[in-house]
């Protein structure tokens, strides 16, 4: 009707005339995607296909577009919609946008309508002649891999099908089109549509098993490798891409690269003209396009030939990636090997354009040549689609693996020295506007993991022998700070890689890592953060060797603690460089704590310990370094006290240590002011508590039968520091300082699994136990419930312990009986449990409280730990006495209706061991009504991890209440919502499931998939 058309004009008009209303303009886009969606919106779509203006036309073909993606097709033939189509393309033919959606429209069209059983035939008799014409036969091909496309599997494959037998046709026209009579965008359109069709053809089976033996364009024959090599061999199309590549319409030279690109994936012999022509033009384009590019200042992104000079060096890794290698080792003409000499060099000149794009892929090119050659990417078989052709199969004498690393070895040699430059940061790189440091990191990262790869071609002594001779410069201070830290970073990539002490460039490089906060090298700036932040990942992934060379380790242990570390806070750096100076922090923290760590036999031994502790100690309280890196270094010192050896020299520097850090505790604790925000809005806690609890969990001592329980250092420490941590805890649960809990109790736990065979004995245990209890009750968070599962099994009456054989003398795991009754940890480990358990089920009944909607991982972790006590023999007969044990399971329909798939899982978990030889329970009556409750919704809702574990929860009361289960399922208020009569088709299947033997979980999943299945087709039908 025209009333609907002028209604829609209306709202059309209020979205895109550039009104000022916010109000209108959100009303008007509600209102017209509601009636994209309608049934009635088709007699409005082409209506104004035919008479709208553009603006009318462009949301009419919009529209049409999303209708028959989703499958709903126009209520007039085909041939008269595609004329309707034709008459708006001619109308608006300078108009780009409106022309690719009305050739969208007809291919999609195609694609949908089972009317059109000829597509190409269709659209090439409709459009023929039309300026719509190469955007068509282009589209077709894409919108049959398009997934938004609803076309059911079946009729995608039959459409590929379809296509696939008219490939020949297409081809004939293609070529047959004049390239000069085309303007630079009809020509890209063209060269679309040519490398389109090519890459269906690599979707055709001829062509992946290799069958070269043309069809000749015998019908409903679908294309081989022989008549691709007619399409593209010595074709009019395949010279005009290799000449466009040096068009100076950027969208046409990228056009030409698609085409080039699917030729490469050919991978006979009969190819190999063609794709040197390609090569040779590359290389040709590339070098004027690189020369143009700087080399000494980043490349601005709007820069004129930056878009060619990244076209081609795309290009060019797409040869490395499949026939570059082919082309080295069987180039015989002049005119080859200069291709293969200049592609070589063209990548190594990418490698030093400032420009990080043009540099990835540069890189990728050798990447992928080491990969072809190391076989990593299959030989050469084509990585990007189906195999074609390897050539291992073309018979042209390949030269065997030992001959292509002799050739590859010059060229990785070279590349190896370029990359020494390619990484160094800009000398200034506050001055360089358009240097961008996060994606020049990530640059770095891919490039230090090419040259660990590279260094299998090369061995990695000769990249470090490389990198001594720019260190050699370093060393008579004539290296600029970017030279020296670029040494640093690659020794860093080939320390792993390289035998410790097998060479001196590493050793000297560590030798001169003090100079690095010297006068010599930048004190202020980013300049001043990278040379430090490379100096402490060096130490850290060298503390293997550091530590067996005493000089070496005393010289780096003091200039970390006295130069790097203080250096970093006095450094003058802007706002924006505040994560990198985060990073730098972090970074040499955690380098000095490596060390501390792994040279910590050395630093006992050579009486290092006093001094270094207290320096160490010192660092802790400076404020300006983040807690978390603080945290690290107090881990850093436990390590080297836990080398001491003596308990009791290990207990008196451990109370230094807790004393120490007692203090800021303290004043935290009188005072929890929180120290600002976190990033996601919650209160910082005071730095004071986290170092403290580091301090008291930092000392990790090796096992041992040693029964002197009351001495043990750290669970000694502990209880007596346990009146303030016990303040620590109140003060942490009261105020919210979820880090400070979630540490507080994962040091608990660590400590009491550190000390195992003295924590049963020790009454230290029984506090953590009561304090579990008491913060779940003030809280209901994650951290004492897990703490209470840990401390649940190593505490148990039924536990291993370790003890010395008799005969070797090493420490041996030795299996304890289980006693008539629980021993007094056993009991107040079920007692602490028991609080818990009956906490959450009172929470959980109280009409209105929303607690597994709140907390569902709380939830999950209670019924877990339930679950986990039951299993174990010791606790099991006593919490089936619980009182409070049937409230917790009149409780699970409250858990199972929030749908959260591991409170679920956890629920069902308990309730399998629950029921288990326990009928007197009782809890079918609650369990089954609740999980069939929630399969319906999780089913509907496709929340499949949740269906697996009501799945579970059902299939334990199967077969025996296979028709209570199947009932339930079809009379539950949840099925209702399904489409009429599946809960009982559901039903029956699953009274069929549970007749199958040991087929009963496969039984349920088919049914599962089966009602899913027809959801969706329900939906659809909508």
């Amino acid at each position: 009707h025209s009333s609907d058309v002028q209604v829609t004009l209306g709202h059309v008009s209020v979205l895109y005339g550039g009104g000022s209303n916010p109000a209108a303009i959100s009303a008007s886009a509600n209102w017209l995607q509601q009636f994209q969606k309608s049934s009635n919106a088709w007699p409005v779509v082409l209506a104004l296909v035919s008479d709208g203006d553009d603006v009318a036309v462009q949301f009419a073909v919009t529209t049409a577009v999303l209708k028959l993606q989703a499958g709903s097709l126009p209520p007039e033939e085909p041939h008269a919609f595609v004329v309707r189509l034709l008459s708006a393309a001619q109308r608006f033919a300078g108009q780009t946008a409106i022309c690719r959606h009305l050739a969208l429209c007809i291919a999609d069209l195609a694609a949908m309508d089972q009317r059109v059983t000829a597509p190409v035939s269709t659209v090439l008799t409709a459009t023929k002649g039309t300026p719509v014409m190469l955007d068509v036969l282009g589209l077709l091909v894409e919108e049959a891999l398009n997934s938004k496309v609803n076309v059911v599997r079946d009729g995608r494959a039959e459409f590929m099908r379809r296509l696939l037998t008219e490939v020949g046709t297409v081809m004939e026209v293609l070529h047959a089109v004049n390239p000069h009579a085309l303007d630079a965008k009809q020509l890209e359109s063209l060269l679309r549509a040519y490398q389109q069709w090519l890459h269906l053809t690599r979707f055709s089976v001829h062509v992946a098993d290799g069958v070269t033996q043309p069809s000749h364009g015998e019908p409903d024959k679908v294309p081989n490798l022989g008549d691709v090599q007619l399409y593209v061999v010595g074709r009019p199309l395949t010279t005009v891409a290799v000449e466009a590549l040096s068009s100076p319409s950027l969208e046409v030279l990228q056009a030409a690269a698609s085409v080039a690109s699917e030729i490469l994936c050919f991978a006979t012999p009969a190819f190999d003209g063609v794709h040197l022509q390609f090569l040779e033009k590359v290389v040709g384009v590339g070098e004027q396009a690189l020369t143009c590019m700087s080399t000494t200042t980043w490349v601005t992104p709007d820069h004129t030939e930056r878009g060619r000079a990244l076209a081609v060096t795309e290009l060019l890794a797409e040869f490395g990636k499949s026939r570059f290698l082919h082309i080295l080792t069987s180039a015989r003409s002049p005119a080859a090997q200069s291709a293969v000499q200049h592609a070589v060099r063209l990548a190594l000149c990418g490698l030093i354009v400032r420009d990080i794009e043009v540099r990835r892929s540069s890189l990728e090119f050798f990447y992928h040549l080491l990969s072809v050659h190391m076989e990593l990417l299959g030989g050469s078989e084509n990585v990007r689609g189906h195999p074609l052709q390897s050539l291992s199969s073309d018979d042209d004498g390949s030269l065997d693996n030992d001959e292509e690393r002799k050739m590859l070895m010059p060229i990785f040699h070279e590349f190896v020295k370029t990359m020494l430059q390619s990484l160094q940061f800009p000398l200034q790189p506050e001055t360089e506007p358009d240097f961008e440091y996060p994606l020049f990191v990530g640059y770095r990262e891919l490039g230090s993991s090419t040259m660990t790869d590279v260094s299998v071609l090369v061995t990695t002594q000769t990249i470090i022998d490389l990198v001594g001779l720019q260190l050699a410069r370093a060393e008579a201070g004539n290296a600029s700070w970017n030279e020296v830290e670029c040494c640093i970073f690659m020794l860093t990539a080939m320390a792993p890689r390289a035998t410790a002490g097998a060479d001196t460039v590493i050793p000297r490089m560590l030798d001169l890592l003090p100079s690095v906060t010297g006068s010599a090298f930048p004190q202020d700036g980013s300049a001043a953060l990278i040379m430090r932040s490379s100096a402490g990942r060096i130490i850290m992934y060298t503390t293997g060797f550091i530590k067996t060379q005493e000089a070496l380790c005393l010289k780096t242990l003091q200039f970390m603690i006295s130069s790097l570390l203080p250096s970093i806070s006095k450094i003058a750096a802007r706002a924006e460089e505040k994560d990198l100076r985060q990073y730098t922090e972090a970074v040499c923290c955690d380098g000095l704590k490596m060390l501390l760590m792994s040279g910590k036999n050395l630093i006992v031994s050579k009486g290092w310990t006093s001094e270094l502790l207290t320096s160490v100690i010192n660092l802790t309280g400076r404020d300006e370094f983040h807690v978390d890196n603080r945290a690290q270094l107090v881990f850093g010192t436990g390590a080297v006290l836990a080398a001491l050896g003596e308990w009791s020299v290990i207990l008196g520097m451990l109370r230094q240590l807790a004393s120490h850090h007692a203090e800021a505790a303290r004043r935290s604790v009188a005072d929890p002011k929180p120290e600002g925000k976190m990033p996601d809005g919650r209160p910082r806690p005071p730095a004071g508590l986290k170092l403290y609890i580091a301090a008291l969990s930092s000392v990790q001592l090796p096992p041992t039968d040693n029964g002197d329980n009351a001495n043990h250092p750290v669970l000694t420490v502990l209880a007596e520091q346990w009146d303030l941590l016990s303040q620590v805890a109140e003060v942490a649960v009261h105020h919210h300082f979820d880090d400070v809990v979630e540490q507080l109790f994962l040091a608990m736990m660590y400590v009491v699994s550190n000390g195992r065979e003295h924590a049963r004995r020790h009454q230290v245990s029984k506090s953590i136990l009561i304090l579990c209890a008491k913060a779940f009750s003030a809280s209901p968070c994650t951290h004492p419930i897990g703490c209470l599962r840990a401390l649940a099994g190593i505490l148990s009456d039924v536990h291993t312990t370790i003890e010395t054989d008799p005969v070797t003398g090493r420490l041996v795991p030795v299996q304890r009986e289980i006693p008539a009754q629980p021993s007094e940890m056993a009991q107040l480990v079920l007692e602490a449990a028991g609080r818990v358990v009956a906490e959450c089920s009172t929470r959980l009944l109280t009409p209105g409280s929303g607690f597994s909607e709140m907390y569902p991982e709380t939830t999950g972790q209670v019924f877990a730990l339930l679950a986990e006590m039951m299993r174990n023999p010791c606790y099991h007969k006593h919490i089936i006495s619980w009182p409070h044990l049937g409230q917790l399971m009149r409780a699970v329909y409250i858990v199972l209706e929030g749908c959260d798939s591991f409170a679920a899982g956890a629920v069902f978990q308990a309730v399998r061991v629950l029921t288990s030889g326990e009928p007197k329970l009782g809890t079918r009556e609650h369990l089954i009504p609740a999980m069939v409750h929630v399969f319906a919704i999780a089913v509907k809702s496709g929340t499949l991890s949740l269906v697996s574990a009501v799945l579970q929860g059902l299939e334990h009361f199967m077969p025996a209440h296979a028709d209570e289960v199947a009932q339930c399922l079809m009379t539950s208020p949840a099925t209702r919502e399904w489409p009429q009569g599946l809960a009982e088709k559901v039903g029956v299947r699953l009274r069929e499931a549970s007749q199958v033997p040991r087929g009963l979980g496969r039984g349920l999943q088919e049914a599962v998939e089966w009602c899913r299945s027809e959801m969706k087709k329900a939906a659809y039908a909508q």
